[in-house]
């Protein structure tokens, strides 16, 4: 058995609203898994929004980190559903 470690850091937080930039839906992140590939070191993050029990991969179109202009809790984000 291999082990395996990695550093990553998720750009959005559970409880964050996102909104869709085609149809101006907004969601809210209600869980997020970490996938880590062994073979190429990459790591990406699955988002489910609303309780759905889906996850996707979504592409954040702006710094999820640029909190000057908004309070923490109410972040909104637009994203592109990568499915």
């Amino acid at each position: 058995m291999q082990i395996a470690t990695f550093n990553a850091t998720c750009p959005f937080e559970i409880g964050d609203k996102v909104k869709e930039a085609n149809t101006g839906e907004v969601k809210r992140i209600t869980d997020i898994a970490c996938v880590h590939y062994l073979k190429t070191g990459k790591v990406e993050f699955r988002y489910e929004l609303d309780g759905s029990g889906n996850y996707i991969q979504i592409q954040p179109l702006c710094d999820p980190r640029d909190t000057q202009s908004v309070t923490y809790l109410e972040r909104n984000f637009g994203f592109k559903n990568l499915k």
